[in-house]
């Protein structure tokens, strides 16, 4: 299903929640001390590719029964993301975690669009509350680890669906990453997330790598092209309904 969106107040607190630069945890942690108060800290980013906005969250959340439960949202500002400050980092206990939201502002002229990945069970009409439908991406984190994911990429309305990818963390980022948490980045490992995948037809995945290449090219998106676009047969079930407020 594809994604969606839509427009009101609730947007108005959309575009405010981004005003806060990008989540980040202090240069001075180190693998040590995380390691002897049972923490780790996740290095990553993620994109919705093909609406135009630039920046937004992305909510981790753990498994709980059938359905997933929200343990931190991190953020990345439009401001931020145009300066290269789009990596997010966050603390969490050692655990097995899960993407179940990922969302964006867009606007054109006075009128802003949320568009979101995720979607609840329950909850309230403002989003408060509930527990998120599914699991887009997963990584599990040990104790002591400063734990690089990759980077997540959504690329919205292709071939009836929206596909996901996650590649390492582009080069310009982690070149200015380095620069701003050196210790950090010294003491960074890399074991990517990873996504559930099923087989696809080749004609639907020469459809969705050409409109990739295109919003690539629109958008000056730069790094090597999905592992889908350069051989592979595979591609993301079709999402659930993805239209949400900025609660979810």
């Amino acid at each position: 299903m594809r994604l969606g969106s839509i427009c009101g107040l609730v947007l108005v607190a959309a575009g405010a929640a981004g005003c806060a630069g990008t989540s980040g945890v202090s240069d001075a942690l180190t693998a040590g001390a995380l390691d002897k108060r049972r923490s780790g800290v996740v290095v990553l980013k993620a994109d919705i590719l093909g609406h135009g906005c630039r920046g937004g969250s992305l909510t981790i959340g753990k498994k709980l029964g059938d359905l997933y439960s929200a343990v931190a949202t991190v953020k990345a500002s439009g401001s931020a993301v145009a300066a290269g400050d789009d990596i997010m980092q966050v603390e969490l206990p050692p655990d097995e975690y899960h993407v179940i939201n990922v969302a964006c502002g867009a606007q054109a002229g006075m009128t802003v669009t949320t568009v979101a990945l995720g979607r609840k069970e329950g909850g309230t009409v403002l989003g408060f509350g509930g527990e998120y439908r599914r699991s887009f991406a997963t990584f599990q984190l040990k104790a002591g680890e400063i734990l690089n994911v990759g980077a997540l990429a959504v690329l919205a309305d292709v071939a009836d669906g929206a596909h996901i990818t996650v590649t390492d963390l582009p080069a310009t980022s982690l070149q200015r990453f380095r620069k701003a948490k050196p210790n950090l980045a010294a003491q960074m490992q890399t074991r990517l997330m990873t996504v559930p995948r099923q087989p696809q037809q080749a004609a639907e995945r020469a459809a969705m790598c050409a409109t990739i290449q295109q919003v690539r090219a629109a958008t000056g998106v730069s790094g090597p092209p999905p592992k889908e676009c350069t051989g592979g047969a595979a591609r993301t079930p079709k999402l659930d309904a993805a239209i949400a407020n900025p609660a979810q």
